[in-house]
């Protein structure tokens, strides 16, 4: 007879890492990982670590959706990982939420996330309907943050936020001149 092992949800080893960021600017000791859950559990982890990766701290999770217990479920994936090399407690996240509509199929909505505080708290920047995000890239003057996305290449102006507005599109890029007010 085989014995079975039960698998804890929490466990980071049940995680694969898909992003990794610093190492440099003020504090080069400090990283933050992101990884998308195991396909069983769903959902993604964002974790910190202090020490140059010795230990590692959840900061930020999803759990759920889009399993196969919960077919129906929304699942949040990672789409982008970026911080701020001389603020490093500021970090952004870019997040795939597959969505289910009523004739079974899904679509995918892009949101960004931003913690002032290192993960402790997080909040929306602007508002969703950002399109599947491929990654992120804070600007060098730290006051926009680029995402790359399906619909090309956009702008958010971070002393700008405005949750009702969607970023403006970087001139240049696939689909410019159909930014969006």
């Amino acid at each position: 007879m085989f014995g079975t092992t039960r698998l804890d949800s929490t466990d980071p080893q049940l995680a694969f890492p898909a992003r990794l960021v610093g190492g440099r600017g003020t504090t080069p000791v400090l990283f933050y990982l992101a990884a998308n859950r195991d396909a069983r559990f769903g959902g993604f982890s964002l974790f910190r670590s202090d020490d140059d990766g010795r230990t590692w701290t959840e900061v930020l999770a999803y759990r759920a959706g889009g399993t196969t217990d919960r077919p129906e479920a929304s699942n949040v994936r990672l789409g982008g990982l970026t911080y701020d090399a001389a603020r490093p407690d500021r970090v952004y996240v870019g997040l795939n939420e597959d969505l289910v509509n009523a004739s079974g199929g899904t679509l995918t909505d892009g949101r960004v996330r931003m913690s002032a505080s290192g993960g402790t708290s997080w909040i929306d920047l602007g508002r969703r309907s950002l399109w599947k995000i491929a990654d992120l890239s804070l600007g060098v003057d730290c006051q926009s943050l680029c995402l790359a996305t399906e619909q090309g290449v956009w702008r958010l102006r971070l002393d700008r936020i405005q949750p009702s507005r969607p970023p403006a599109q970087v001139p240049g890029t696939p689909g410019a001149g159909t930014a969006r007010p």
